[in-house]
């Protein structure tokens, strides 16, 4: 049995950070069982701000409450991308990047593999291809965090 622990991810370098009480353990059974089928709309508001907030949260280190939300956000964007519009197919492999992009960041690289791989399969669908080495623009719902920060020299 996973073991239980106030704050649900301890990320790397050995910090545990403030968060739900759910375990590590529960929390990636949750991704897990979102990415075995599409469970049912969430219905829980538009997903481009939901989005955006689930990116905050893992800019901010809250992997516990990222990946709590994440099974909704993959829920919602495949009932959005079964329009098969583009803009819909981008969304769902912009929230199948964010979840591959955090079980990495936890050292499940295993987990990481499907949803990297949906990742790839919607971007391609799409018409908007995830950028390789040689390319560097997205469209504007995959971009990356910006910083208003100056550049030091």
């Amino acid at each position: 049995m996973g073991e239980r622990v106030h704050c649900a991810v301890e990320p790397a370098g050995g910090r545990r950070r403030a968060g739900g009480s759910q375990s590590r353990t529960a929390l990636l059974r949750g991704l897990d069982d979102a990415l075995a089928g599409a469970p049912a709309s969430s219905g829980a508001g538009l997903l481009d701000g939901r989005l955006a907030g689930a990116r905050a949260w893992y800019d901010q280190g809250a992997h516990a409450r990222l990946l709590a939300a994440l099974p909704g956000l993959i829920s919602d964007a495949h009932h959005g991308a079964a329009s098969r519009r583009s803009l819909d197919q981008v969304r769902l492999s912009a929230v199948y990047s964010l979840a591959s992009t955090v079980l990495v960041k936890l050292g499940s690289h295993d987990r990481a593999r499907l949803p990297a791989d949906r990742a790839r399969t919607c971007a391609e669908m799409s018409g908007f291809p995830l950028p390789g080495p040689q390319h560097t623009s997205r469209p504007s719902c995959c971009a990356t965090r910006t910083t208003t920060a100056p550049l030091s020299a």
